[in-house]
């Protein structure tokens, strides 16, 4: 193994445990079939889901800004305590009303990771390999989103909830732990100077590029598709088909590995030309159609509603 490859081992280990602890919880199935089984409401829901992007959209290029300027192992360090002194907050019913909170400050400390870590293996790569190096790193977040979902939906539907969230907690906090005793930041003269004026400069000459702004554009659109159908998708599969958390989570796995495999392009070779995140908005309302039709018998689903629990059955079956 490549010197250069080796250095960065700790941070793809870290990058993978973030994506694999995160869609074990709050960007998997867990997390709205949580909040309505708490009496949330869908439209409650979605300020919700927004609360996170809203967290995502306001801190990246801070903290990536922040990053040319601290230690970045520190930063990624931080990034993985702050999430887990989050995540067993969402096990306190009591504090249902300030899970928006909770929400936003989940997205801002979930986005130290991106441009910091990135930057770490930009400035620890050879030039001649800096394009695989990232691809690493695309390649072990993706993973960890894809593995994520099920075992989530597995843990809750055998353990319950809040030892989906606990689980979640001990991975990133085994990646701080990781990180912390393994990882390795850029030499110290490279460490950059500046403030709020030349992050303000660098943003203005950025989106003075017509081609950056496009691609913003369609990156922006990639996104609202995407978390739109990861957010309303469990609910929309758990009670209009009657899906258990399983079955959900194994059907967002099925949908994003497919998305991120090349597997799709022998499904249907016209989606080679799609980019892969809108790939997975097309397949994963089929694939949930897919399960409900294999898993259970044909018909319309009854919700029968006894204290402390909602029920679906097929009236086929009773």
């Amino acid at each position: 193994m490549d010197d250069s490859i080796r250095k960065l081992i700790p941070v793809y280990i870290l990058v993978f445990l973030r994506g694999f602890s995160l869609s074990l919880t709050i960007n998997g199935p867990v997390m709205p079939l949580y909040v309505r089984s708490l009496g949330v409401s869908v439209s409650q829901w979605s300020f919700l889901a927004t609360s996170i992007a809203v967290g995502f959209i306001s801190f990246e290029a801070i903290w990536g800004s922040i990053s040319d300027r601290v230690n970045r192992i520190r930063i990624l360090v931080l990034s993985m305590l702050l999430m887990s002194c989050i995540l067993p907050l969402y096990t306190m019913p009591s504090l249902l009303p300030y899970f928006f909170i909770f929400q936003f400050l989940i997205g801002a400390f979930f986005v130290m990771v991106g441009p910091t870590s990135r930057a770490l293996i930009a400035d620890l790569s050879p030039a001649d390999q800096l394009g695989f190096a990232m691809s690493l790193w695309s390649t072990c977040g993706a993973v960890g989103g894809i593995l994520g979902p099920v075992l989530g939906g597995w843990i809750t539907k055998n353990y319950g909830y809040p030892t989906a969230f606990y689980t979640s907690t001990i991975i990133l906090l085994f990646a701080a732990v990781l990180t912390f005793t393994t990882g390795k930041d850029r030499p110290k003269e490279n460490a950059k100077n500046g403030g709020l004026n030349d992050l303000i400069i660098s943003f203005r000459e950025i989106i003075a590029d017509q081609r950056i702004r496009i691609t913003f554009l369609m990156a922006l659109s990639i996104y609202v598709g995407v978390s739109a159908i990861r957010s309303f998708l469990p609910i929309y599969a758990s009670e209009l088909f009657g899906m258990d958390e399983v079955s959900i989570g194994l059907m967002l796995t099925l949908g994003t590995g497919i998305g991120n495999l090349p597997i799709r392009d022998i499904i249907n070779p016209s989606l080679a030309l799609i980019p892969k995140p809108i790939c997975i908005t097309h397949l994963l309302p089929d694939i949930a159609q897919d399960f409900a039709a294999h898993i259970f018998q044909p018909g319309p689903f009854v919700c029968h509603d006894t204290p402390g629990s909602r029920e679906y059955r097929n009236p086929q079956s009773v």
